[in-house]
């Protein structure tokens, strides 16, 4: 097979070959200056409008809330502090979002710029789990935050914590008190076994150092012990709930102190023990 043989340039041909790159590069250089006065006041002109139309386009036309169920979207609106008409891009998203998680009913916000014209605004709001007393009525979360409540009426709703010495407690700020905060891990383990059952339950209470449940229907009173399982809490719904035995409405009371044991009293004899897993 005969081989195929390649030119390869010599040195004056590379040589030849760079000195016509040189000049088209030269004629070039030479044709924009010399035409520049013709199109330069034209590509200004362009280059403005477009800058001017780029910067119109990316301006704040709308601020978009959502996620919330307890506070107002004008007052999310009011804490964001976004103004219309501004840049899109000068637009501080940390500084809106930290403005914003600092309403103590708001857990948090997510805040994003979305093209061309739109601030989102994410929130997750804390949820209100009990009422706790105080020097006045204030509502508590899952995460022990005091928050003031929406009315006066609203505490009512949920059940209401009574600590067994007076508390003082800051809105908007973590629930330290260790008898507080051991009413309201009752109050959310009831709520975990049943949301029917703790919106029942009326009032955590202490009456001589020990812990009472008191549910509303029907109007019966439970002795807890420091940290009464969800399994034991199950028995005594399952007691009160029970259709084939005596009417609940004739219980006294339902003693979960003894771990695995339900004790039940009507008027003032205890009439079952009954044993649970």
């Amino acid at each position: 097979m005969a081989s195929v043989k390649t030119h390869l340039p010599s040195r004056l041909e590379k040589r030849r070959r760079a000195r016509r790159i040189a000049l088209i590069f030269a004629a070039t250089v030479l044709l924009i200056l010399v035409t520049y006065p013709l199109w330069s006041t034209w590509l200004s002109r362009a280059c403005a409008d477009q800058l001017v139309d780029w910067s119109d386009r990316f301006r704040v036309r709308n601020t978009e809330i959502t996620g919330n169920h307890i506070i107002k979207t004008d007052q999310i609106a009011h804490l964001a502090n976004v103004s219309k008409g501004v840049s899109l891009f000068q637009v501080p998203v940390i500084a809106v979002q930290r403005r914003i998680e600092s309403d103590p009913w708001i857990k948090r916000a997510v805040v994003r710029r979305r093209l061309p014209d739109t601030i989102e605004i994410q929130v997750i709001e804390r949820e209100p789990a009990a009422a706790v007393r105080s020097e006045r009525l204030l509502m508590i979360t899952a995460d022990s935050i005091a928050l003031a409540p929406d009315s006066d009426d609203w505490v009512w709703d949920f059940p209401l914590l009574t600590p067994p010495h007076p508390v003082k407690i800051s809105v908007g700020t973590a629930v330290t008190d260790s008898s507080t905060l051991a009413l309201l891990g009752e109050a959310l383990k009831l709520r975990a076994v049943s949301k029917d059952a703790w919106h029942n339950l009326s009032e955590l209470y202490y009456v001589d150092g020990q812990m009472h449940a008191a549910l509303s229907r029907p109007a019966i009173d439970i002795l807890l012990g420091h940290g009464t399982s969800e399994l034991a809490w199950l028995g005594a719904l399952k007691i009160l709930n029970d259709k084939s035995g005596a009417d609940p409405a004739h219980y006294q009371s339902i003693d979960l102190r003894i771990p695995g044991k339900l004790i039940v009293a009507e008027g003032s004899s205890t009439t079952g023990e009954q044993t649970h897993g």
